[in-house]
Protein backbone atom coordinates (compact mmCIF):
# COMPACT_ATOMS: atom_id res chain seq x y z
CA UNK A 1 0.00 0.00 0.00
CA UNK A 2 2.65 2.25 1.02
CA UNK A 3 4.43 1.80 -2.59
CA UNK A 4 0.82 2.55 -4.59
CA UNK A 5 1.35 6.27 -3.27
CA UNK A 6 2.94 9.48 -5.43
CA UNK A 7 6.11 10.20 -4.15
CA UNK A 8 4.82 13.07 -2.64
CA UNK A 9 2.77 11.54 -0.31
CA UNK A 10 5.29 8.40 0.83
CA UNK A 11 7.63 11.04 1.50
CA UNK A 12 5.14 13.79 3.64
CA UNK A 13 4.28 10.50 5.41
CA UNK A 14 7.76 9.58 5.95
CA UNK A 15 8.74 13.06 7.21
CA UNK A 16 5.36 12.83 9.89
CA UNK A 17 6.85 9.27 11.00
CA UNK A 18 10.13 11.08 11.95
CA UNK A 19 9.02 14.28 13.18
CA UNK A 20 5.82 13.55 15.35
CA UNK A 21 7.92 11.24 17.48
CA UNK A 22 10.86 13.70 17.59
CA UNK A 23 8.41 16.63 18.21
CA UNK A 24 7.02 14.55 21.31
CA UNK A 25 10.29 13.25 22.48
CA UNK A 26 11.29 16.96 22.62
CA UNK A 27 8.30 18.04 24.10
CA UNK A 28 8.63 15.62 26.93
CA UNK A 29 12.05 16.64 27.63
CA UNK A 30 11.31 19.71 27.68
CA UNK A 31 8.63 19.20 29.88
CA UNK A 32 10.33 17.31 32.17
CA UNK A 33 13.09 20.29 32.26
CA UNK A 34 10.84 23.00 33.04
CA UNK A 35 9.03 21.53 35.61
CA UNK A 36 12.70 20.50 37.10
CA UNK A 37 13.38 24.26 37.04
CA UNK A 38 10.19 26.19 38.22
CA UNK A 39 9.70 23.59 41.29
CA UNK A 40 13.38 24.64 42.47
CA UNK A 41 12.09 28.27 41.71
CA UNK A 42 9.19 27.70 43.95
CA UNK A 43 11.27 25.45 46.60
CA UNK A 44 13.56 28.48 46.79
CA UNK A 45 11.03 30.72 47.66
CA UNK A 46 9.24 28.89 50.11
CA UNK A 47 12.80 28.55 51.66
CA UNK A 48 13.30 31.90 51.38
CA UNK A 49 9.90 33.21 52.93
CA UNK A 50 10.37 30.85 55.88
CA UNK A 51 13.78 32.34 56.29
CA UNK A 52 12.31 35.54 56.79
CA UNK A 53 9.83 34.75 59.01
CA UNK A 54 11.68 32.57 61.50
CA UNK A 55 13.93 36.20 61.54
CA UNK A 56 10.71 38.48 61.95
CA UNK A 57 9.37 35.91 64.83
CA UNK A 58 12.72 35.23 66.76
CA UNK A 59 13.33 39.24 66.32
CA UNK A 60 10.29 40.25 67.33
CA UNK A 61 10.34 37.69 70.47
CA UNK A 62 13.38 39.10 71.65
CA UNK A 63 12.12 43.27 71.46
CA UNK A 64 9.04 41.31 73.08
CA UNK A 65 10.77 39.56 76.10
CA UNK A 66 13.57 42.69 76.11
CA UNK A 67 10.64 45.19 76.90
CA UNK A 68 8.68 42.91 79.53
CA UNK A 69 11.84 42.13 81.41
CA UNK A 70 12.45 46.01 81.24
CA UNK A 71 9.37 46.97 82.24
CA UNK A 72 10.05 44.05 85.52
CA UNK A 73 13.36 45.61 86.11
CA UNK A 74 11.94 49.53 86.37
CA UNK A 75 8.71 48.16 88.35
CA UNK A 76 11.56 46.40 90.57
CA UNK A 77 13.38 49.61 90.89
CA UNK A 78 10.08 51.59 91.77
CA UNK A 79 9.74 49.53 94.71
CA UNK A 80 13.16 49.88 95.77
CA UNK A 81 12.93 53.36 95.35
CA UNK A 82 9.82 53.31 97.72
CA UNK A 83 11.38 51.55 100.39
CA UNK A 84 14.56 53.53 100.50
CA UNK A 85 12.89 57.00 100.97
CA UNK A 86 10.43 55.14 103.36
CA UNK A 87 13.89 53.72 105.48
CA UNK A 88 15.09 57.40 104.68
CA UNK A 89 12.43 59.66 105.92
CA UNK A 90 13.18 57.43 109.14
CA UNK A 91 9.09 55.83 108.52
CA UNK A 92 11.09 52.26 108.84
CA UNK A 93 14.02 50.95 110.20
CA UNK A 94 16.43 49.43 107.99
CA UNK A 95 15.31 45.64 108.96
CA UNK A 96 12.11 46.97 108.02
CA UNK A 97 12.74 48.50 104.38
CA UNK A 98 14.86 45.07 103.73
CA UNK A 99 12.14 42.59 104.57
CA UNK A 100 9.77 44.94 102.76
Amino acid sequence: MFYKLKFRNRLFLTFLMVFIPLVLLGSAFVYVQVKQILQAGIEKELQDSTDALTNLIQTSAAVSIKTRLHGIAEKNRDIAQYFYNRYSSGSLTREEAVQG
